[in-house]
């Protein structure tokens, strides 16, 4: 039986950035490496069958 699917996605820019990376040792992630991801996220869900797809506006 088909069905249409619908998923939301909110992406920070901010996040990646906080103290925490920092004292860590942990690795950041910029802005561009960011979009790439959501592009990829994008593809999958176009290729799971996904014909909706929600974002959060971001003023950023």
């Amino acid at each position: 039986m088909p069905y249409s699917a619908c998923v939301g996605c909110i992406a920070n820019p901010m996040a990646g950035k906080d103290i925490r990376r920092l004292v860590a040792y942990g690795s950041l992630i910029d802005n561009q490496e960011k979009v790439h991801i959501v592009r990829r996220v994008l593809l999958g869900l176009e290729s799971a069958g996904a014909e909706d797809v929600l974002f959060m506006p971001d003023t950023y």
